[in-house]
């Protein structure tokens, strides 16, 4: 730590910053205009090609577009400036007039290449600082920093800034957006995100919700491959976020034992965060400091989380994105994503992390949208309607009607196999099948290993408990029954339902309706877990053709609180699947839809995820609340 710098946090006005203990490496500043001595203090850069003429009117603007792109600076820092010269410029230029009409403390300036921003002077040295934030909704599992010895490493963040007001909510270190400058390498240069807490970053003990897990092994060695490439891409991580126990199925309160869940803020903030990417989508809803977060999905666990609060989010195709640093459910449907709040941002990630996945020549429509009557209508008339708007707005765009399908039928006619089975009845055990041995393996081998370290058996959680009890009675038979019979979903699909038309496009769609703004919520103590994934579901259908699934939010539908004893505000989200690796095209398509249509391409954080009287809002009467969206 730097001489003179006694902690790293301070509180500058009234707001608690994180002083970096780390100066930065370069010449000693040399003061133009101030007594000597002011040598302590928050100051900002200024880099001198930022502004065309040194005077008081540009740099008033200059800090004035500070204000507005960056929550970490604020006029407290205006007090003392430096500016960063290029080698070869004359001091002179920087006229003193300009240092006395702003009221500034002291002028300085520096060779050294500076980027622009908020910094802390301490006995001539800088520090750069990051805003602290709590994290309100427990959203965090572990907040983090830049190991500054390591670059590539990172360590968790040991401040607490919030204590008093909230005392049981994590702090995190936000930097300032103005150090960072996008480019060709860098395009997400100063984006902020955090990542799911089944991915490992190097540093850092991964935790998967498991208190045993995290006491088991050791920090991490590498960082997970696809959170690398954010990371060389530019974007800047401040946490890793809660996830149900090893991703599995959990509801809140209930079954998380290890942990608590966090909380949803949409509508009365007492609505389930869903999983496992709970704390992902319960972070971005939550945060405007944060931009992105990285999720997973296996059988739903970034689709739900996004859906329910309102974000947009793909279940990728399986083998988009390298898996390794991924802690595994089960490695046959295991996918990483990303979720965000707006659909330009998804489209600019998932060109990075899917980059196995290039983009067509040519983004080309689909030439049919199945609409699955085994699921459609959903039964809330409120959100029926929204759905309805919103697939009217898709017909328009698209050029042509949906097609009605009931799929028991289809796979009746259809199925390759040829089998009198019905769909129902040769799905029943895919799931189950095919994941158990892969769950009862990882949870095996942490059993092993925890006894090895402790003598003792590890905890886990009442789903955990339950594929003890479940996972061994399926033989290794019925295990590569499982395969076979989720390879004949996917061959299924790929011939009817889902094609490709081989160039990276997909020539139908299949909508599904995820969310139709009903309650659910949180405090409710439901029964042990027994239900192990036999059954077919909507939600199966994406991970069983391997093809991706993007969850678009589309509007939203009052209801009544129990709760807070008003009226609230839920989300009504919908899926479209694609065919096998038309993931980028599928987003294109979506972005495109939007913008075309007039409908919201961001979403908000806080109570809702669109201002109530955007498209598509529905109340609980049924009526529109501005006379449009259920009748285009």
């Amino acid at each position: 730590m730097a001489a003179g710098l006694q902690g790293p946090l301070r509180r500058i006005g009234t707001i608690p910053y994180y002083i970096s203990p780390t100066p930065l490496d370069i010449p000693p500043l040399d003061l133009l205009y101030g007594p000597r001595g002011t040598d302590t203090g928050p100051c900002t850069v200024i880099v001198a090609s930022s502004i065309e003429e040194f005077n008081t009117t540009a740099i008033e603007d200059l800090l004035f577009g500070f204000g507005q792109e960056d929550d970490v600076w604020s006029l407290e820092f205006a007090r003392e400036i430096i500016v960063s010269l290029p080698h070869g410029s004359e001091y002179a230029q920087l006229a003193s007039g300009p240092a006395y009409d702003l009221g500034l403390k002291s002028l300085r300036a520096s060779r050294a290449p500076i980027p622009n921003g908020p910094y802390f002077m301490v006995d001539g040295q800088l520090h750069k600082v990051s805003r602290l934030y709590p994290d309100l909704n427990d959203a965090f599992i572990v907040s983090t920093t830049q190991n500054p010895d390591d670059l590539t490493s990172y360590q968790s963040l040991e401040v607490s800034a919030f204590a008093d007001e909230y005392p049981t909510s994590l702090t995190v270190a936000v930097p300032s957006r103005l150090y960072f400058k996008r480019s060709t390498e860098k395009p997400l240069a100063g984006l902020r995100f955090a990542m799911k807490d089944n991915q490992d970053l190097r540093g850092i003990r991964t935790g998967v919700s498991s208190r045993a897990f995290k006491s088991t092994y050791p920090p991490r060695n590498e960082t997970a491959t696809g959170v690398r490439k954010l990371l060389d891409a530019g974007a800047v991580l401040v946490g890793k976020l809660r996830t149900t126990q090893f991703a599995d199925t959990e509801w809140a309160t209930g079954d998380w034992i290890d942990y608590h869940a966090p909380f949803n803020p949409r509508a009365d903030g007492y609505q389930g965060p869903s999983g496992s990417s709970a704390g992902s989508g319960a972070a971005l809803a939550t945060y405007d400091w944060l931009d992105f977060v990285t999720g997973s999905d296996s059988c739903g666990s970034i689709r739900s989380p996004a859906a329910v609060t309102g974000l947009f989010s793909m279940r990728s195709s399986v083998g988009a994105s390298d898996m390794f640093g991924v802690t595994p459910w089960s490695p046959t449907f295991d996918t990483l994503g990303i979720i965000t709040r707006d659909i330009e941002l998804y489209l600019s990630i998932a060109t990075i992390l899917y980059e196995k996945l290039s983009k067509p020549a040519q983004i080309k429509k689909p030439k049919k949208l199945f609409y699955p009557t085994d699921f459609w209508p959903v039964k809330h008339p409120e959100g029926q309607k929204v759905f309805e708007a919103f697939i009217a707005k898709l017909e328009k765009f698209l050029g042509f009607e949906k097609t009605e399908v009931d799929l028991v039928d289809l796979w009746a006619q259809t199925n390759p196999l040829g089998t009198k089975k019905s769909l129902h009845e040769y799905f029943e055990n895919t799931l189950p099948y095919t994941t158990a041995p892969d769950i009862l393996a990882s949870y095996q081998q942490l059993t092993r290993d925890h006894e090895k370290k402790f003598g003792t058996k590890p905890y886990f959680n009442p789903q955990g408990q339950s594929r003890f009890k479940t996972a061994p009675s399926v033989t290794k038979e019925m295990h590569e029954d499982g395969h076979k019979t989720r390879g004949v979903f996917k061959r299924w699909a790929e011939e009817v339902l889902l094609k490709s038309d081989g160039e990276g496009n997909s020539e139908s769609i299949l909508i599904l309706p995820w969310t139709s703004g009903e309650p659910d919520y949180r405090d409710i103590y439901r029964e042990a877990p027994s239900w192990v994934g036999e059954g077919f579901y909507f939600y199966y259908i994406s991970p069983y053709a391997q093809a991706p699934e993007f969850i678009l939010p589309i509007g939203q539908t009052k209801f009544y609180s129990r709760v807070t004893e008003r009226e609230e505000w839920l989300p009504v989200s919908i899926g479209i699947i694609g065919a096998k690796d038309s993931d980028i095209a599928l987003v294109t398509l979506i972005r495109d839809l939007l913008k075309e249509s007039g409908l919201p391409t961001t979403t908000l954080t806080g109570q809702t995820a669109f201002p109530v009287s955007a498209p598509l809002m529905m109340g609980h009467t049924g009526q529109d609340v501005l006379g449009i969206g259920i009748d285009y």
